[in-house]
């Protein structure tokens, strides 16, 4: 039997595997961090296009636009920002309301 190059081709999948899940733990605090930017950057977007008072309609593909974020980006913030009470959902996942 050989043990050689399959050995080493194992070896180099699982020195690949691990290398690539290293990097996804490395990047997930980045990945909250920056949804947490993208949120706040969300409520000045809201507070500078509020037409008087009462709720902020915000609709998440003109948000993605202005921002330079993908709509998955914005709505993953807009979650962060439900958490904690200042966004709310409406009955269209496009369509949220921010507190003032």
């Amino acid at each position: 039997m050989k043990w050689g190059p399959p050995g080493v081709e194992i070896l180099g999948s699982l020195e690949r595997i691990t290398a690539e899940l290293l990097a996804r733990v490395i990047r997930r605090p980045q990945r909250k961090a920056r949804a947490e930017q993208i949120a706040w950057e969300i409520v000045e977007y809201g507070r500078m296009n509020a037409v008087g008072p009462g709720e902020i309609l915000i609709v998440v593909s003109d948000v993605a636009f202005r921002l330079r974020e993908s709509p998955r980006d914005v709505r993953q913030a807009l979650c962060l920002l439900q958490m904690k009470g200042i966004a709310q959902r409406t009955s269209s996942k496009d369509h949220w309301k921010l507190r003032r």
